[in-house]
């Protein structure tokens, strides 16, 4: 059975979903905002205080923006649409089993919510992942065994076009 809890692999399995990079402008504006706050807190010899926390801030702010340029954040999307696939992760009782796969079977991920855990360690797990009209649904049931997730189910995919 497949296994779609981490995006590769989804991505690998469904190919009409693709991990793309956002865009880069933001962090480099981030970046550049912070060096200048830097640049400005040398400039305030003045005023020993706020060069200093103005000095950190600009750091940090430099800092923040220039990992998130090397490293740009990845998101989902269903290119049928266009659209931004979410991913959810909640925990289950093993009772809740029949329910689980009921739920992803009939594409009502929304059942889902009542039925999970009151505590962190719970046996089941459900991946879902859904676009905001809903035009792309896809679930699997997992079951934590240590170290790894193992299917207990097929993966559940509802398309509406």
């Amino acid at each position: 059975m497949k296994n779609i809890l981490d995006k590769e692999s989804l991505c690998a399995h469904f190919p009409e979903v693709e991990i793309r990079s956002k865009s880069r402008a933001v962090p480099l504006v981030v970046a550049l905002t912070g060096i200048l706050i830097t640049i400005l807190s040398i400039s305030l010899k003045d005023v020993e205080n706020l060069s200093t926390a103005l000095l950190t801030i600009g750091v940090v702010v430099a800092a923040i923006g220039i990992i998130k340029f090397i490293r740009p954040s990845q998101v989902l999307i269903f290119v049928t649409t266009g659209e931004k696939v979410t991913r959810r992760i909640e925990g289950h009782e093993q009772e809740a089993k029949s329910d689980i796969e009921h739920s992803l079977r009939s594409g009502n991920f929304e059942a889902l919510a009542p039925l999970a855990a009151k505590n962190s360690s719970a046996p089941l797990v459900s991946v879902t992942y859904t676009t905001p009209s809903g035009a792309l649904r896809i679930g699997q049931v997992l079951h934590y065994v240590p170290f790894e997730y193992e299917p207990l189910s097929d993966v559940f995919v509802h398309i509406n076009r």
